[in-house]
């Protein structure tokens, strides 16, 4: 499952005062409740041998850049770029909750029956 996400810690329509008591959640805090919450979202893959790779945006934006008419403010995106494995379910590896970056790490590739890789004979 591959996901490209710009995850809020609160939802662009909240008031201002919920969007201030996101921003003072710990990063380390932040970064587990978003993986939590994509691992509970994921519940009916659980078990299978499958990966989730997510691609989340990081950082603050003001509200006015989102729409909706609201010109004070900020959001804050979740970050917590990762790959989990569903199987177990376990986290492969990830970035925390405010590092920009790229993740790269090597996932197992299941073969076809047959014996070929996906993408080609000997891949």
């Amino acid at each position: 499952v591959v996901f490209s996400s710009a995850w809020c810690c609160g939802h662009p329509d909240d008031p201002a005062w919920c969007h201030a008591r996101e921003a003072a959640v710990p990063a380390a805090k932040r970064r587990r409740l978003t993986l939590e919450a994509w691992v509970a979202r994921l519940k009916p893959l659980l078990g299978r041998d499958a990966f989730f790779v997510c691609a989340d945006r990081v950082g603050v934006e003001a509200l006015a850049l989102l729409g909706g008419g609201r010109t004070e403010g900020e959001t804050l995106f979740c970050g917590s770029s990762c790959v989990v494995s569903l199987r177990e379910p376990r986290v492969v590896a990830a970035l925390g909750a405010s590092e920009e970056g790229v993740l790269v790490t090597d996932v197992p590739v299941a073969r076809r029956r047959g014996g070929s890789a996906p993408g080609g004979e000997n891949a």
